[in-house]
């Protein structure tokens, strides 16, 4: 447009003159009919510039002048002020050709420098200070966290919502904390309970508490708890910690905290929020986004978006591997390029020291170097193989996980969607622990194996006297019971948690089946585990921290998903290595 502008000022079709005696404010548009056509002209006047906004968009009011004396007093008013008026259109086509992005002799570097700075003129024209703030003592205000606070505000004041998304280990919880003593108004946080128990040195409820912050702090296995007895409105701001646990919508746990989050500002925390389907990152950008109203540049219909690239990738057979990887790889990459570089603060170690090493050294900070992973393989022998290739069998395929769900067994069915989801999210927990524990050690399998047939067994007994107690209410508890691998705590969380009594025949022939089915399979496995007296992985620990010259003699952190297994190991090293523990 510019470019045939200066074109049509060259050829002598448009003049441009300026008024030097005062400013002139006055829109008048004064045009002049060929002869012999209705009349001499016309005159229109009134609030539009000569723009886009001010001819097409804005709403503005103008007024058409047709009677021949208007048309002369504007005309010869025109005429009067242009003779005083001084020749500019030189001057003008001269700041387009010498002034101006448009010039002729811009190289395509200089052009790139001009598209870099249109870019991030905002974050240049930001002072890049945080404002100031009660910072604990010895507190080290690093400048990748400062940066990453600053951008992270910025994202929140745009689109309602930011990821922070470093890697493990570079101050995430820092970071939020300060960022948290920029925005207005308190704070709520939710977390796993390790991550806000005041004995934990650096849980977030001691972060925030350093940083004198006006914050509340409840698990995350507390949202319905949350959601019925907290004053929402008080809080402005929700920081969910791991909040790649939420990658589904389709969860009671998800339900409450979208309520919870409705019209706050969110922090997402998490070094893993997309793993392997494109819904794992669209369920928490939800969150804080209306998907079919986005604010996110160029995509006002995110739904849409997220379901083109998951409908292109089912297309494509996943025997087909290397095409279902490719796409998936391409998936992501319009993820990360269309929608989380307006929503997501990420960096890697390496990223951190090369561009900012000054600060790292002048600060005495670096990075330990992490060698690749050492696999150490333990060996069963032919029958611990077969008992542990069969249970896998009997814990997947089948066993139904009744006692865990009986709702869902309910003649007249009359729960709503939430409830029989909750129903069926129970069940695969219980088949999430079972695993977790086989993987865990055999010490721990044992025990809880055991304490499922008991629960069966208890409830068994009931049921076949008459009469069973349901609670609908213990799912969120249950998770968080699962977080802590406290699976003795869920069973009697579900036997003491008795809220509606049911008659046995208000259940379906197929629940008293998939109860007894369940107790002889776990009777079963109880049987099989009872012939393995030797632990293998032990085995293998054992002489890789007697023998091995990187293990040996050194302090060394073993980590477990179980206590269990934890106080197991902690009593073998003892015995066997004579090793405080």
């Amino acid at each position: 447009g510019v470019l045939k502008f200066k074109e049509l000022i060259k050829s002598g079709k448009i003049e441009i003159r300026a008024y030097p005696e005062s400013n002139l404010h006055a829109k008048l548009y004064i045009i002049t009919f060929k002869e012999g056509d209705r009349d001499v002209g016309r005159v229109i006047t009134g609030s539009s510039n000569f723009s886009q906004s001010g001819l097409a968009d804005n709403l503005e009011f103008n007024v058409e002048l047709k009677s021949r004396s208007d048309y002369e007093f504007a005309r010869e008013k025109f005429e009067e002020l242009w003779k005083q008026a001084v020749e500019v259109s030189d001057d003008y086509v001269d700041s387009i050709e010498k002034r101006t992005h448009l010039r002729d002799d811009i190289t395509p570097y200089e052009l790139y420098l001009k598209f870099l700075y249109e870019y991030f003129k905002r974050d240049l024209e930001e002072t890049g200070e945080i404002y100031a703030t009660d910072f604990p003592e010895n507190f080290l205000q690093l400048e990748y966290q400062k940066q990453a606070v600053l951008n992270s505000k910025r994202i929140l004041e745009d689109y309602g919502g930011v990821f922070l998304s470093d890697v493990v280990g570079l101050g995430k919880t820092y970071m939020a904390a300060t960022l948290a003593s920029q925005l207005d108004g308190r704070t709520l946080i939710l977390a796993s309970p390790v991550l806000i128990d005041t004995k934990n040195p650096g849980s977030w409820v001691n972060v925030f508490r350093d940083f004198n912050l006006k914050f509340d702090a409840e698990s995350i296995g507390q949202l319905k708890k949350v959601k019925d007895e907290y004053n929402l409105d008080k809080y402005k701001n929700i920081i969910i910690d791991e909040s790649h646990r939420f990658r589904t919508e389709d969860t009671v746990s998800y339900t409450y905290l979208s309520e919870i989050c409705r019209g706050k500002r969110v922090i997402l925390v998490s070094a893993t929020p997309y793993n392997n389907s494109s819904e794992d990152i669209l369920s928490q950008i939800k969150l804080f986004q209306n998907t079919r109203k986005s604010t996110i540049p160029g995509l006002p219909d995110l739904e849409g978006f997220f379901k083109r690239l998951d409908n292109n990738l089912k297309k494509i057979d996943k025997k087909n591997y290397e095409d279902y990887v490719e796409k998936a790889k391409e998936n992501a990459r319009l993820i990360r390029e269309r929608v989380l570089k307006y929503l997501m603060i990420r960096r890697t170690r390496g990223e951190i020291e090369r561009y900012f090493i000054q600060d790292l050294e002048k600060n005495k900070i670096k990075f330990p170097q992490v060698k690749d992973p050492v696999a150490l393989f333990y060996e069963l022998n032919e029958e611990e193989n077969k008992i542990f290739d069969k249970t896998l069998e009997l814990i997947t395929k089948n066993i139904c996980y009744a006692r865990y769900t009986p709702l869902l067994y309910l003649k007249n069915n009359s729960g709503s969607q939430i409830e029989v989801l909750g129903q069926k999210n129970m069940g695969t927990f219980m088949k999430v622990l079972l695993l977790k524990r086989l993987e865990s050690s055999f010490y721990a399998f044992k025990l809880t194996i055991d304490r499922f047939k008991q629960a069966y067994k208890k409830y068994i007994d009931e049921f076949e006297k008459g009469s069973v107690y349901v609670s609908k209410k213990y799912s969120n508890k249950i998770f968080e019971y699962l977080e802590n691998d406290d699976d003795e705590s869920i069973q009697r969380l579900i036997d003491q948690d008795k809220a509606t009594k049911y008659s046995s025949s208000d259940f379906t022939e197929e629940f008293k089946i998939n109860l007894l089915n369940d107790y002889e399979t776990f009777c079963l496995i109880d049987k099989m585990w009872s012939k393995i007296n030797s632990d293998p992985k032990f085995k293998k620990l054992y002489e890789q921290l007697k023998t091995n010259t990187v293990l040996k003699d050194k302090k060394i952190i073993i980590f477990s998903e179980s206590k269990e297994t934890v106080d197991y190991l902690a009593r073998k090293i003892e015995e066997y290595l004579n090793k405080n523990v």
